[in-house]
């Protein structure tokens, strides 16, 4: 079955954020915020009222610039594309703030005949012993040994297990069986933070902390 894909980006929520709803006129959101505006943004042009909240004024020439101009700021090509783009996708990217109720930004997947939108996320691939001694020996740790990174350890290894420690010598602690982190669905993101922190393999078996 054809989905629909959409992007929500940070500037479809910047825009909603200063769109007016005081009123609708005919086939268009008109706002009330000030007297005169054409533009549901409160301006009486919306490239240049996307353009200022999007990008700011552009940097010109203050000699080079016609206060009495009618013509408002001049913004690249790329940058108009990009605003007509970002405006015309405005009434799904709303679609979706309200359906969800949510602001988190990223990709977002729907039947092509139905509202059910969902946020996509990528599929991690499933977690192997070779993966996780391989990120282990790939990532270089952060910081120097101390009782704040094993403290930082522990937290991210009990979303996993309820048995944080299964041993302890004068100045190391040993923790759950790696196998066992593997069948409880640790992340890759996880395991490069426990490596950051300077946890180890000992013995390719068990996590542990020297301190």
């Amino acid at each position: 079955m054809a989905l629909d894909k959409f992007e929500l980006k940070k500037e479809h929520l910047i825009l909603l954020r200063n769109l007016g709803w005081e009123s609708i006129s005919k086939d268009r959101i008109a706002t009330l915020l000030e007297e005169g505006a054409e533009t549901p943004f409160g301006g009486i042009d919306i490239v240049e009222d996307i353009g200022n909240m999007l990008y700011g004024k552009p940097e010109t020439d203050a000699l080079s610039v016609d206060p009495l101009s009618p013509f408002g700021p001049e913004y690249t090509d790329e940058q108009k594309e990009n605003i007509q783009t970002i405006l015309s996708e405005l009434p799904r990217a709303l679609e979706i703030v309200l359906y969800l109720k949510t602001f988190e930004l990223g990709h977002y997947t729907k039947k092509w005949n139905l509202k059910d939108w969902k946020r996509h996320t990528k599929k991690s691939k499933r977690m192997t012993y070779e993966r996780f001694k391989e990120l282990f020996d790939e990532t270089e740790s952060e910081s120097e040994s101390d009782g704040d990174n094993a403290f930082q350890g522990l937290q991210i290894i009990s979303k996993y297990t309820t048995n944080l420690v299964q041993g302890a010598a004068h100045n190391v602690i040993y923790t759950e069986d790696v196998e066992d982190l593997i069948k409880a669905k640790i992340t890759e993101e996880d395991v490069i933070k426990l490596a950051k922190l300077n946890w180890v393999l000992e013995n390719g078996t068990y996590l542990a902390y020297f301190v």
